[in-house]
């Protein structure tokens, strides 16, 4: 493997989210690789607005050698500067409109977004192979410390030829 399984799936769910209108001052966030996104600065790592996309390690499935990681994906911006939640709410549509895209791709098994999610995940996690994706629990909206937020939740399917 070139990279670790949750930061291969961060960067290639990031690269999907992009594709969309999130806007162009919205940092996305991988949090097992943050140097990913040039807007990130160490010094200041608190950055809005932000999708935050975070990873499970492996679990197993069903089958041998088959496994999946949950991902959580945040939708964040700071309440002062959006007290009636519109850019919270642009963002998360968004987002959900990528992961909609993907998740249909993945049914049907063709698309651009599928194809670039694969190639991505294929080549950096090798042995690794893209199964799915399942869509999971959203994340209620919330305000707490100053930001608003809400998040989508979703499972990525995959195996594993090494441990077969």
């Amino acid at each position: 493997m070139k990279a670790p399984i949750p930061s291969t799936i961060e960067a290639a769910l990031a690269d999907v989210i992009r594709t969309q209108e999130i806007g162009a001052g919205t940092l996305v966030r991988c949090w097992h690789v943050l140097r990913n996104d040039n807007k990130w600065n160490p010094e200041n790592d608190r950055f809005f607005p932000c999708v935050a996309i975070s990873a499970t390690g492996q679990r197993p499935g069903n089958q041998p050698a088959t496994f999946s990681s949950n991902v959580a994906i945040i939708i964040a911006t700071l309440t002062e500067d959006d007290g009636d939640h519109a850019q919270t709410t642009a963002i998360e549509f968004a987002v959900q409109a990528a992961i909609d895209a993907l998740y249909m791709q993945s049914r049907r098994r063709t698309g651009e977004l599928l194809t670039a999610f694969r190639a991505s995940f294929n080549e950096q996690c090798a042995p690794c192979v893209f199964g799915g994706i399942e869509i999971g629990e959203p994340t209620p909206p919330s305000d707490s410390e100053g930001v608003s937020s809400t998040g989508i939740n979703i499972t990525i399917h995959y195996s594993r030829s090494d441990l077969s």
